[in-house]
């Protein structure tokens, strides 16, 4: 205990008789005695000087030393701020611990960590953290991991640990009073960096966000935590990695005491991919999940590494009882569509991959040469494959009234292009707290060019509104962050809108193309129809049939959608060319009912 906490020979005798005091009745009488023996008075604290130093042989002076806010015994925490003896302390004096006092505080990790290669988006940082923990530091070094939970920061502290051989030392949580978090973690931490050897470790505080949000620090024993906090960051010559979700409420004077922040992200495509792969090899899986399979689960479940760390790690172990044999791909779907519901209250929707396969150019009535678009399509796109980075954006305006097919296309031009989409709705991206909005806007652009995917933002009106009609400012902030966002964006945008005419002047200005999305032309309908509607029936449509298809007005292929999911769950001897006309014209009546817009058919 002397050696852990630095302390003094009289600071042990004292540590000692409190502990008697608080457990041996004699003891705890004596110096009751001695108090009204001698009228003492406290000073301040649950102690009074004068029976403490006449049961130690030594001056009141002494004592006072020893309870005083700079003494070892308070400064390590050992003695709370009323003087008393912490738990693990008490538990250890007592024989009630079976482990070292050290094992409450750190831990050594002998676990496996992953390779450097799958932090993609960390290649220019890696060398940064290498050389920072390499060096031999005299006064240490503070290297501060932020970002979203699940991101892959204790796992990155743990690889740089592994590619430089050095031992790493985790810093534990209190078992007990978890309001006591942060006064347990600085002692854990002082006891780490006097214990281990320094020159070949490595020290992780994950979780830190109690210790680092030194503004929730009050009176003087705030004050008194946060400088002990930038004393051990100043002068520890430990590698301490700093691992916290929050950043927000931490003093400026500990922020400039970091040597290297890195901020995590939501991991891009191809990093999901590559940690799908490397976990599974860890695991001993990768014979079982295969390419095509990591690549639907890495496009159909947005997840953090931790998830997919849990997920793999839960199929070895149902693998490994030999009692079920369902196909690996259901089994990890079955967990991780129980953690998105259980994050966000609804599962995932997988795409339908045979209406996409369905969907078709012909029939579309674009008003737009669709030849010249695709020409440029291609050439940005092989400019893009070849060059690391664009100066220019190729950004398009879908643009009509609703199912006229504006979604369908932008998945089509992702599968023509090989590029992913990176889909995102208004739901996706809009935040009840001032500024997350923006935020969630400026981290989609990012995905999106961090990838080279193409970026497809769905009911764009909801960011692109006309600022003169905003009564809000943030609706105002939220186009800016749009705006900007495309101003600076070096990929491919695809935006669609239901509302062209209530876009701000100067979001349409900066699509380089804008696609006119039109209701079917009488020929558009006719083939929708032969493509999606008559193989249901028993028999071809007839001349008269189709006929009365080409006159329906204002059908989009949205409405062949909905007649077909309908009539699909109907016995084929049910359905009939009469019965999904007379229902494509109930669509068409029921949409102008209800307020849909009729724009111009062209026969």
């Amino acid at each position: 205990m002397k050696q852990l906490f630095e302390l003094s020979n009289r600071e042990s005798q004292f540590l000692e008789l409190l502990f008697l005091h608080y457990s041996d009745l004699i003891i705890s009488q004596v110096y009751d005695d001695l108090c009204e023996a001698f009228d003492a008075k406290y000073t301040g604290f649950n102690w009074a000087t004068k029976p403490i130093s006449f049961m130690l042989g030594c001056s009141q002076g002494v004592v006072e030393n020893i309870l005083n806010t700079e003494s070892n015994l308070v400064k390590s925490g050992i003695i709370d701020s009323e003087r008393e003896i912490t738990p693990e302390i008490r538990d250890f004096l007592g024989g009630f611990s079976p482990t070292p006092i050290t094992d409450k505080y750190f831990s050594e990790y002998r676990g496996d960590a992953l390779p450097l290669s799958m932090y993609l988006q960390l290649k220019q940082e890696i060398p940064l953290a290498n050389a920072l923990c390499k060096g031999n530091a005299k006064n240490g070094v503070n290297i501060f991991l932020y970002g979203e939970p699940g991101t892959g920061k204790t796992s990155f502290a743990r690889s740089i640990c592994s590619s430089l051989n050095k031992k790493l030392y985790e810093i534990q949580h209190p078992t007990f009073d978890r309001a006591e978090n942060k006064n347990f973690r600085l002692r854990a931490l002082k006891a780490c960096i006097r214990m281990v050897d320094l020159k070949n470790s490595v020290i992780v505080i994950d979780e830190a966000d109690s210790l680092l949000n030194t503004f929730v620090y009050q009176g003087e024993e705030g004050l008194t935590q946060k400088g002990i906090l930038n004393s051990i960051m100043e002068n520890s010559g430990a590698v301490i990695f700093w691992i916290s979700n929050l950043e927000d409420l931490i003093d400026p004077s500990t922020i400039r005491r970091f040597d290297l922040a890195i901020n995590f992200k939501k991991p891009s495509h191809r990093e999901k991919v590559v940690h799908w792969r490397t976990v599974a090899k860890k695991h001993k899986l990768d014979s079982y999940i295969t390419g095509p399979m990591i690549d639907s689960l890495a496009t159909d479940y947005d997840v953090s590494a931790g998830v997919i760390e849990t997920a793999l790690k839960n199929l070895r172990r149902v693998k490994d009882t030999g009692d079920i044999t369902v196909y690996p791909d259901k089994l990890l779907k079955t967990f991780l569509n129980a953690h998105v519901k259980l994050k966000t209250g609804r599962g995932v929707k997988l795409n339908n991959h045979n209406c996409m396969h369905q969907y078709s150019l012909e029939g579309l009535n674009i008003r737009s040469s669709l030849d010249n678009y695709f020409q440029i399509a291609d050439n940005f796109n092989s400019k893009w494959e070849q060059e690391s980075h664009n100066s220019i954006a190729f950004t398009t305006l879908l643009y009509g009234p609703p199912g006229t097919g504006k979604t369908e296309f932008a998945k089509y031009l992702s599968r023509r292009l090989g590029r992913r989409l990176i889909s995102k709705k208004a739901s996706d991206l809009i935040n009840c707290f001032i500024g997350e909005t923006e935020k969630l806007i400026r981290g989609a652009f990012e995905e999106a060019e961090n990838e080279k995917a193409i970026l497809f933002i769905d009911e764009a009106d909801s960011f692109l509104g006309a600022r003169e009609g905003a009564t809000h400012s943030w609706e105002i902030s939220q186009v800016n962050e749009f705006l900007t966002d495309m101003e600076s964006f070096s990929g491919m945008l695809v935006c669609s809108t239901n509302f062209k005419e209530i876009l701000d002047t100067a979001s349409i200005r900066r699509f380089m193309v804008k696609l006119h999305f039109d209701y079917l032309t009488c020929e558009g309908s006719e083939h929708f129809y032969n493509l999606l509607l008559s193989p249901l029936c028993q028999s071809k449509p007839g001349p008269q049939e189709l006929a009365m298809v080409r006159e329906i007005t204002s059908l989009a292929p949205g409405d062949f959608k909905n007649i077909l999911n309908r009539f699909s769950l109907m016995p084929p001897n049910l359905v009939t060319h009469e019965k999904m006309i007379q229902s494509l014209k109930d669509e068409v009546a029921a949409r102008s009912r209800h307020g849909g817009r009729t724009i111009g058919f062209v026969k």
